[in-house]
């Protein structure tokens, strides 16, 4: 992933946090891991942003695997609904 890429998905999360309505509720369990999901994505982009920055090739592999986990799971709670 490129860092091009990186910042893309990162403000299409930062566009998904002005969708959320604050403490409105109550959530279901699956909007609650979702919104979970989506925090940690964001946690493991900077993290790749980072590692790609520093030139970290076995950080930047092991963000990549968990991108690609969190992804994943984000497409099977979404395939749920």
């Amino acid at each position: 992933m490129t860092l091009e890429e990186i910042k893309r998905e990162l403000e299409e999360i930062y566009e998904e946090f002005k969708e959320w309505e604050g403490g409105k509720g109550p959530f279901t369990e699956r909007e609650i891991r979702r919104r979970e999901l989506i925090l940690m994505k964001q946690q493991v982009l900077y993290l790749m942003e980072d590692a790609k920055l520093l030139r970290d090739e076995s950080k930047e592999a092991f963000a990549n695997d968990l991108y690609n986990v969190i992804k994943g799971y984000l497409k099977e709670l979404q395939r749920d609904v």
